[in-house]
């Protein structure tokens, strides 16, 4: 009903609401040599925690089998959304802007590092998800700005961020109206 509703708000032919299953959804229509925001607040949930409209099993972290039995394997629905929106968008002009824990925003912000990814701009935007949510999990807002540029030619994103973002992250008011 969200997209139904920003639908009859907004006419503007460069812009395309999409409400999908982001599992089957062909990312790539969308990504080219125009610049395309993804916005969103992917399910902040565990594949363990559901059953049912879950990805096709593939070990994209790579990680060893022996996480399988520790757990570790159970990843977070948002994170792997997220992650998914950053693999397609690698050197397009690409937005990403997700509503998620910050906990998921620090491990986006390790596999962009793992990664080698290179990012014009990323910020974190915390704000009271008890407010907004009624949630206790300390949430943000995460815009990231894919680079165009190839590996070669940019300045990779480096793990020695994480702590300059977390001591800039600022607190926000999200008011719902």
């Amino acid at each position: 009903e969200y997209c139904d509703e920003c639908k009859k708000r907004i006419s503007d032919d460069r812009l395309h609401i999409v409400n999908d299953n982001f599992f089957t959804y062909k990312i790539e229509k969308y990504v080219g040599e125009t610049e395309t925001l993804f916005l969103g607040n992917p399910p902040w949930a565990t594949n363990s925690e559901l059953n049912f409209n879950l990805p096709e099993k593939e070990n994209f972290k790579r990680l060893s089998g022996t996480d399988a039995i520790t757990g570790a394997s159970n990843f977070d629905i948002c994170e792997y959304i997220i992650l998914k929106l950053i693999e397609k968008s690698v050197n397009k002009n690409v937005a990403i802007a997700m509503l998620c824990k910050t906990s998921v925003a620090r491990n986006v912000l390790l596999e962009l590092d793992r990664n080698d990814v290179c990012v014009d701009d990323l910020r974190i935007y915390n704000f009271d998800s008890s407010k907004v949510f009624g949630i206790s999990a300390p949430a943000c807002l995460l815009y990231i700005k894919m680079s165009t540029s190839k590996f070669e030619d940019s300045i990779p994103f480096f793990i020695s961020f994480i702590a300059f973002a977390s001591s800039i992250s600022m607190q926000v008011d999200l008011t719902i109206s």
